[in-house]
């Protein structure tokens, strides 16, 4: 069995969510979504630009150590729609990710993974 190794920095992006609620005050070591699409150049905002909220959940992780970093994406909710939604708009890279883990399967965490994935 491989011994774990210790990682000098974990992201996790979340692509979809039960709820997305910006007006929700957040601690100081996390970013939320408008935090987030500012820093990565959102300069004006609509409607058009926010994330989807579907039941289910789905995240991007990334380990990095030294300059190696590894992505797994957990989970992907069941609306096909939001997931791409969301990852174009929050400019997840999908083509980084090595692994996918299904957390169940219950149709809340691996339903777009169906569409999504049938076109890459």
């Amino acid at each position: 069995m491989a011994k774990l190794q210790p990682v000098d920095k974990v992201e996790i992006q979340v692509l979809v969510d039960n709820a997305t609620d910006v007006m929700s005050t957040t601690p100081s070591n996390v970013e939320n979504e408008f935090a987030f699409a500012t820093r990565r150049g959102l300069r004006a905002s609509s409607g058009r630009c926010l994330c989807c909220a579907v039941r289910g959940f789905s995240v991007l992780l990334t380990a990095t150590r030294g300059d190696k970093r590894h992505s797994m994406l957990f989970d992907s909710s069941p609306e096909d729609f939001a997931f791409e939604r969301n990852t174009a708009r929050l400019g997840a890279d999908l083509g980084q990710v090595e692994s996918i883990v299904l957390s169940h399967g219950y149709w809340d965490h691996p339903g777009s993974m169906r569409r999504s994935y049938r076109r890459r």
